[in-house]
């Protein structure tokens, strides 16, 4: 029944569950269908917020595979320009190009592992905080709208005074 406190503590901590948590107290004297449609609003909004940054980090870690592919065509042109240059007698001349393409195509899984199972990992813990935001919310629906509906108006009634 402390409303303007607790309306009070998720004002001060700002974050996108408190956000959710705050429109369900301040739509307590509207339907529960209401409320939900309310809560539901609040946390679309938070969720670019709590995605961002993830589609660069998965674009970073899907295209180092490709820059190091880049960097084998490169190597077996230079190798081809070398063996057409002066043949493939000296395997000293012919090393350089085949160096660069294993070179760049090793720095690019290099790259890609880690930001990848970086992605993994995030993405997973971006769903575990969806789900948490959704059963939180629910939570605090349930509280306000419990199924006792006279002790509810009971609380709105004191509200009042």
């Amino acid at each position: 029944g402390k409303w303007d406190d607790a309306i009070a503590f998720c004002e001060k901590r700002g974050t996108g569950l408190a956000k959710a948590v705050e429109v369900v107290v301040q739509n307590r004297h509207l339907s529960r269908e209401t409320a939900e449609k309310s809560v539901r609003e609040s946390l679309l909004t938070e969720v670019p917020n709590l995605e961002k940054r993830l589609g660069l980090i998965s674009a970073l870690g899907s295209s180092a595979p490709l820059l190091g592919l880049l960097g084998t065509v490169s190597g077996m042109i230079a190798l081809f320009k070398v063996i057409t240059d002066v043949g493939t007698n000296d395997a000293r001349l012919l090393a350089g190009g085949i160096s660069e393409a294993l070179v760049t195509t090793q720095t690019g899984l290099i790259i890609a592992i880690p930001i990848l199972l970086l992605h993994g990992f995030l993405s997973e813990r971006l769903d575990n905080i969806l789900a948490s935001l959704n059963a939180v919310t629910m939570e605090a629906l349930n509280i306000v709208w419990s199924g006792d509906e006279e002790r509810r108006q009971n609380l709105l009634k004191g509200e009042k005074k």
